[in-house]
């Protein structure tokens, strides 16, 4: 390997351990997903089990009805989206912010 791709490595993962361009990281990848699913629900369910994977259960009118899914068949994902919007609702509430 020469030096550069080192040291380009180097930087590659130094960055992602980087707790600020973490963050700006995963947010830039919440707003794409946003941008491109529309709902929260939708958003959070690519955020942990995968863009593709969303996908495919919006397609599934078993999992999704009218561009929403309805059903998460993976438990743990299941279990995270209903975290993050119950902290978001929590958070709402302590800080007025419906």
């Amino acid at each position: 390997m020469s030096g550069c791709a080192t040291a380009s490595t180097r930087r590659a993962s130094t960055s992602t351990t980087t707790p600020e361009i973490n963050i700006r990281y995963g947010a830039q990848l919440i707003k794409f997903l946003k941008d491109e699913l529309g709902s929260d629900l939708n958003t959070l369910c690519a955020y942990h089990a995968g863009r593709g994977r969303a996908l495919e259960w919006l397609r599934d009118p078993e999992h999704s009805r009218d561009g929403e899914i309805v059903d998460i068949p993976f438990g743990d994902t299941s279990r995270y989206v209903e975290k993050v919007l119950e902290t978001r609702r929590i958070y709402a509430g302590l800080y007025e912010l419906d």
